[in-house]
């Protein structure tokens, strides 16, 4: 789990830095056998899954999110957006 988590946190705070150009807020929540990773930045805009070109750089984050992730999404706040993901535990 300790692998998936780390790369579900490093790439939602990379999303969060890259493209709301704010600070970010990580939380993290363990529920049986679900964590939940949570990064809540400044910016209003929806996370979008891409399908970059294979010789393409970059575009590929929300990808292994959401390959790693039992499910993943987001939630507005009054000052921005929560992208969160739920990783499976064991």
């Amino acid at each position: 789990m300790v692998p998936d988590a780390e790369i579900v946190v490093t790439e939602l705070v990379e999303n969060a830095v890259r493209h709301s150009r704010s600070a970010c807020d990580v939380t993290v929540e363990l529920a049986s056998d679900t964590l939940t990773i949570g990064v809540g930045d400044r910016g209003r805009r929806p996370p979008r899954l891409q399908r970059p070109a294979p010789l393409t750089a970059g575009g590929r984050g929300l990808l292994l999110v959401d390959r790693i992730s039992r499910r993943w999404g987001y939630a507005p706040t009054w000052d921005g957006k929560v992208v969160w993901a739920d990783v499976p535990v064991g």
